[in-house]
């Protein structure tokens, strides 16, 4: 189940279409956030959408050290770089 979860959530996330609305003003980085998980270990960034709102899903795994499998995390930013809800799926 933990398995087909993953896939959907990775699924939905490459489907989407999405827009990075930007302009001449705003060349460079607008904000950046680093995912560092429990175990302190390897965590990286599989997909990423940014809906109409401006709001950026971020959906990946992290490795806990020691561990033998990955776990999935998806994390929702708003439009200023805050985390607004963070999902950790254990595997």
């Amino acid at each position: 189940m933990k398995k087909n979860l993953f896939i959907i959530l990775i699924l939905v996330s490459i489907i989407h279409i999405f827009n990075i609305k930007t302009s001449s003003s705003q060349v460079g980085e607008l904000w950046i956030q680093r995912y560092n998980g429990t175990g302190d270990s390897t965590d990286y960034a599989n997909a990423m959408v940014v809906d109409a709102a401006g709001n950026v899903y971020v959906t990946g795994g992290s490795l806990s050290f020691g561990a033998p499998y990955y776990d999935c995390v998806t994390i929702k930013y708003n439009s200023d770089g805050m985390v607004q809800w963070l999902q950790r799926y254990n595997g």
